[in-house]
């Protein structure tokens, strides 16, 4: 077939047409990639600027920034202390960054505190205290499967509370006790106690039902806000054991789980003794 000269030039319209079409995915994605090399080159050139301008001002104001600083901090302003100290993150200030270190600590401190207190007032309730109770009477029998629901259940609070709670914590923990047992088969193994969930329901709840706290938690307790971050119940009920039945007192202490989403029992206290007769 002959290739006229019109024919020649759709040919050439189409070839420079699919050219065009190739070249064009990249041409865009270069020319984005550009642009945001661009803005990210403004950005940085416009942080620089601001961080400069902040040391200029921190320099020429510090005794005055300090010293408000300072004054939001003392007075527990923790908030308006870190928007004082915002715009000067980058200033290398050993005490501007000591007290901006001290009000994000103190503010975080307070947050938590604050979620801790609404667990409390949420998930402290009589249904939850009987639910546990229920749980560590009935593992404390041996057979958990089974209702052993308290027949007396009552809130503790005020120095009462506070006392539990601080005893408990005082308490070592069971890994404790197992890390510094003896090696078996050795003399001082032998005349050693049993683990406690070998010896009686006492030991067995007690090792069982203890929360495991995060540190802050801690601080608080010893705080005076501990009031509001302390839930503790103490709940009566009887088991059998054998033919005899056995009365039961326990302290328990709702402490925030290691999630922060809700409570979990303690067997602060517990103990046993027969039923009276009747």
């Amino acid at each position: 077939m002959q290739i006229t000269p019109r024919l020649r030039y759709a040919l050439l319209l189409v070839a420079a047409a699919l050219l065009v079409a190739a070249l064009a995915g990249p041409v865009k994605r270069t020319l984005a990639e550009r642009e945001r090399a661009e803005k990210s080159r403004a950005i940085a050139e416009q942080v620089a600027r601001d961080r400069a301008a902040a040391a200029e001002r921190f320099k020429a104001d510090r005794p005055a920034i300090i010293a408000a600083l300072r004054g939001h901090v003392e007075r527990g302003e923790y908030v308006e202390a870190l928007r004082v100290a915002a715009p000067f993150g980058a200033v290398p200030d050993e005490e501007l960054r000591e007290l901006f270190r001290e009000a994000a600590q103190q503010e975080s401190l307070r947050q938590r505190a604050a979620h801790y207190a609404a667990l409390v007032e949420r998930d402290c309730t009589e249904a939850n205290a009987r639910e546990w109770a229920t749980r560590i009477a009935g593992t404390a029998a041996g057979d958990a499967a089974r209702t052993h629901a308290p027949h007396r259940l009552v809130r503790v609070d005020g120095a009462e509370a506070r006392r539990i709670v601080l005893s408990r914590m005082r308490e070592p923990p069971p890994a404790e006790h197992a890390a510094h047992r003896p090696p078996p088969g050795s003399d001082a193994a032998a005349a050693a106690p049993p683990p406690a969930t070998e010896r009686d329901p006492i030991a067995r709840v007690r090792d069982d039902f203890r929360a495991r706290l995060l540190p802050d938690y801690l601080g608080l307790v010893h705080s005076p806000k501990a009031d509001s971050v302390i839930c503790v119940w103490r709940a009566e009920g009887e088991r059998a054991a054998g033919t005899r039945p056995i009365a039961w007192t326990l302290d328990l202490w709702l402490a925030p789980a290691l999630d922060l989403k809700g409570l979990t029992g303690d067997a602060a206290g517990y103990a046993e003794r027969p039923a009276a007769a009747g």
